[in-house]
C-alpha cells in the first residue's frame, strides 16, 4: 500500500508543480504534446503508460484500464479482467489492477525524470 501511495503521490505532485510553474491547465496533456513536438515520442509513450497505470491505481476499471489492456510490452503487469491474483497464494499482495512493487515505483520516478530532462525543466522546478 505504501508503494502505491508513493507512485500516485509522485504523479500528483508533478501535476501540481507543472500547473504552478508552467501555467498549464492540463499539465499531462501539454507535457505529452510538448514531448512529441520535440521528437521524444518514446519518452511520451513511456510516461503515458505510467500515467494510465496511476489512473488505474486511483480509480480502478475505466478508460485508462481498457487502454492499458490493449498495449503490448508494458514495463509492469496489468491484471486481466478474469484474473483474481497476480501471484495466487501471495498473502502480501494487495488488491489492485496494477502490480506495484519497488521496480514499478522506481520506473515511475524514471519516467518522470526522463520527461523533465527531455523538456529541459530544471530539477529546482520539480
Amino acid at each position: 500500500m505504501q508503494m502505491v501511495m508513493v507512485a500516485v503521490g509522485g504523479f500528483s505532485m508533478l501535476e501540481g508543480i507543472l500547473e504552478q510553474t508552467r501555467d498549464w491547465s492540463s499539465p499531462f496533456r501539454e507535457l505529452d504534446d510538448k514531448l512529441r513536438k520535440i521528437g521524444a515520442a518514446s519518452v511520451a509513450n513511456e510516461f503515458l503508460a505510467f500515467r494510465l497505470a496511476i489512473n488505474v491505481l486511483k480509480h480502478g476499471y475505466g478508460d485508462s484500464y481498457e487502454r492499458l489492456l490493449k498495449k503490448e510490452g508494458l514495463p509492469f503487469r496489468v491484471k486481466g479482467k478474469d484474473q483474481y491474483f497476480f501471484d495466487e497464494g501471495d498473502v502480501s499482495e494487495i488488491p489492485g489492477l496494477i502490480s506495484v512493487d519497488v521496480d514499478f515505483v522506481h520506473s515511475c520516478a524514471l519516467a518522470i525524470e526522463k520527461a523533465m530532462t527531455a523538456l529541459r525543466i530544471p530539477r529546482s522546478d520539480v
